[in-house]
């Protein structure tokens, strides 16, 4: 019976599923625990903070991640950078931690409150703003000598603060009795709510003076083109829980959200496709320092990278046109960490190469596009998943192959 089930499954079912193609890959950060927040300085440097007091550093743009030091044993909820030097983590308990040399030393900021700091944006090398708990915010104008604490009437969390300029900045709440938008237009000194919604949002981007964009529960998507005045919803195809967006310009923007959910726009969110990420564990944020490179962080220490939006095109090693359409057999196999799939289309033909494991689960999808006739080359990495037996198949609109291959490690 399961046998059958297998195979029910690997020649049909998983043929109705339609994703865009994906050019996510995962980067080895040595840490099982649990990723919130991911920020770039510039497209070599970079951190990650964590549950249990994680801090990553990368200096070559993820190929390696460096523990720092875990001086404090709380969940740490963001982190951001002004420049190289000086950066903020915050976390659980008020945890406030600041460097001056790139995550060398941390020193702890005294902002006399206990709350869980859990959004940050920092517009200066003196002035950054927290959203906290319990409807609060903090800021300071000295670089962290003295902190500033707002109360709103809001009583649930404000999950993600985002500033445009030194005046202008908007926070975002979710819990009872609503989801909520503030914003100030003073530097924090006074904060209006703008928008209530149903539901939860997790987190708000400033794309320009006037634009933003937010995502929460079920797949919501929010976007404002006047400066907050109206709020108008983006369709998508999932109601899954988005936790983090990230937009390098106007156009061009990318989701996440539970169970390795990956949505992206080319036009400023009139339409969102989804992107394979090669996970199903949460992804709990997402950053990009230009329109192709980008990170995500979420469970079990996963690190994500795309350095083309998370699209990866597939053109032909060769300008001869095959007789007959064939898959190879991938080479080297067995293999350790990375093979290579060749295969043949005599004919153009919308097409996909699809891994799975050895239970008939697709694990990755290489391929799915339309594709001109040519011979055509794919690598595929296997450094996160297990040993094994694997299958991988090419599906075109006329015929299906499939073979075999094992991961050795």
């Amino acid at each position: 019976m399961k046998k059958a089930l297998f195979c029910l499954l690997f020649t049909h079912c998983l043929l109705a599923v339609i994703y865009s193609q994906s050019g996510w890959y995962i980067q080895t950060a040595g840490t099982n625990n649990n990723l919130r927040a991911v920020n770039f300085v510039d497209q070599n440097t970079g951190f990650a903070v964590g549950d249990f007091g994680t801090i990553l550093k990368t200096t070559n743009g993820g190929n390696n991640w460096n523990m720092m030091i875990q001086f404090i044993n709380v969940t740490l909820y963001d982190v951001s950078f002004y420049d190289a030097n000086t950066g903020i983590i915050v976390g659980q308990t008020g945890t406030i931690y600041k460097t001056t040399n790139g995550g060398v030393n941390w020193s702890p900021q005294n902002c006399q409150c206990s709350n869980s700091m859990l959004g940050l944006s920092i517009i200066s090398s003196s002035s950054y703003f927290i959203s906290a708990t319990s409807g609060k915010i903090l800021y300071t104008t000295n670089g962290g000598d003295n902190w500033q604490t707002y109360q709103t009437f809001f009583s649930g969390n404000f999950p993600s603060i985002s500033f445009i300029n030194s005046n202008t900045g908007m926070v975002v709440g979710g819990g009872p009795p609503s989801a909520v938008i503030f914003k100030t237009t003073n530097a924090g000194n006074d904060w209006s709510l703008i928008y209530s919604t149903s539901g939860s949002i997790t987190d708000i981007y400033f794309i320009s003076s006037t634009t933003a964009s937010c995502v929460g529960s079920s797949g919501r998507i929010l976007r404002t083109t006047n400066s907050g005045i109206n709020w108008f919803p983006q369709g998508n195809s999932t109601n899954i829980s988005l936790t983090s967006v990230s937009f390098p310009n106007s156009d061009t923007g990318t989701i996440v959200g539970f169970f390795g959910d990956i949505l992206h726009t080319t036009n400023g969110g009139n339409n969102w496709l989804s992107q394979i990420s090669g996970t199903n564990v949460n992804l709990n944020d997402v950053y990009f320092v230009n329109s192709n490179t980008g990170w995500a962080v979420g469970g079990s220490g996963i690190v994500l990278k795309t350095t083309t939006g998370g699209v990866l095109s597939i053109d032909p090693i060769s300008n001869e046109i095959p007789t007959e359409f064939n898959l190879y057999q991938n080479y080297p196999n067995p293999f350790n960490p990375s093979t290579k799939i060749k295969f043949d289309l005599p004919k153009a033909s919308f097409t996909r190469l699809i891994i799975y494991d050895i239970l008939g689960r697709e694990i990755s999808r290489m391929v799915d596009e339309e594709l001109m006739p040519g011979i055509y080359e794919v690598e595929f990495n296997a450094l996160s998943y297990p040993n094994g037996t694997y299958f991988y198949s090419l599906i075109t609109n006329e015929n299906s192959f499939s073979r075999k291959m094992i991961v050795i490690k």
